[in-house]
């Protein structure tokens, strides 16, 4: 699967229409990211939606400004204007039909035209789609490559913290609480983060306050996606449930950067061996299920 640290090598080898799966949130990292690449190719960078009427111009300095061009069409306008040289960042165009859940016949087709289009003509032209999920039919999946835009790894998170932490804020914490928070803070993209952060930190004093804030916003997420958190139930416990809640609580501890210290991994799963409502649990570490 294509990644996006590949887009300047399908650049290069001239692919002029690349579609980029990422979240709203990362507009601008992307953007930032296309502003790089446009520079380093002499191009000016334009972005547009469906919410401007007119084709924007990006600058140096990242800001969206209007130009003269009416473009109220989107990729139609793109096919029909091929003498304007640049790099066009397109946003939400490629979405599948809302009753159909797939792309319209006129959206392959337009699609299709626009491929070889752009790559017979003599004007550098690239189209960049930004969509939060991509699905492409089998007739325009050979055509145009979709990028995937990762989640921040564990290191990167841990530095935005502290960053955000230590420095701008200047809230005291221990390492400890540092790690803490970022792994708390894993799963969500980076762009999100900032916002996130930007409109918490105001609230929040100490690191446990900051902590809550980002997991209550994470189940808050989780829930309008139809994620139902429920209570503890109110039904007697059941025979060796004992025994499972202190083998998560010591697997739990192998999460920690300590047991990296001391080249702890984590466990492959465990086997519940015994009929149902016996306490035979056996602890296979090795072992995956």
């Amino acid at each position: 699967m294509l990644q996006l640290n590949n887009l300047p090598t399908l650049l290069e080898q001239g692919q002029t229409v690349i579609a980029i799966e990422t979240p709203l949130t990362e507009r601008f990292k992307i953007l930032e990211l296309l502003h790089r690449l446009a520079r380093t190719r002499e191009l000016p960078l334009y972005f547009w939606n469906q919410g401007y009427s007119q084709l924007q111009h990006i600058d140096d300095s990242l800001k969206l400004k209007d130009t003269n061009t009416l473009c109220k069409s989107g990729l139609d306008w793109l096919l029909q204007n091929s003498k304007i040289p640049g790099i066009f960042a397109f946003e939400g165009v490629i979405a599948p039909d809302s009753t159909t859940g797939i792309l319209t016949p006129r959206m392959k087709t337009i699609l299709s035209n626009l491929v070889y289009e752009l790559s017979a003509n003599t004007v550098p032209r690239f189209l960049i789609c930004l969509e939060i999920c991509v699905e492409l039919t089998v007739e325009l999946v050979p055509l145009i490559p979709v990028l995937i835009n990762p989640l921040p790894n564990a290191v990167a998170v841990k530095s935005f913290v502290q960053y955000f932490c230590n420095s701008q804020f200047s809230i005291n914490s221990s390492t400890q609480q540092i790690e803490t928070l970022a792994r708390t803070c894993l799963g969500l993209p980076m762009g999100e983060l900032e916002i996130l952060f930007s409109r918490i930190l105001g609230f929040s004093h100490t690191l446990e306050e900051l902590i809550d804030e980002v997991l209550a916003y994470k189940k808050g997420k989780l829930k309008n996606q139809g994620v139902e958190f429920l209570g503890k139930p109110d039904v007697p416990q059941a025979a060796g449930l004992d025994l499972l809640e202190e083998i998560l609580e010591r697997a739990a501890v192998l999460l920690k950067p300590e047991a990296k210290n001391h080249n702890l991994s984590f466990p492959k799963g465990m086997i519940l061996w015994g009929p149902p409502g016996t306490r035979l649990i056996k602890y296979r570490p090795k072992m995956t299920i």
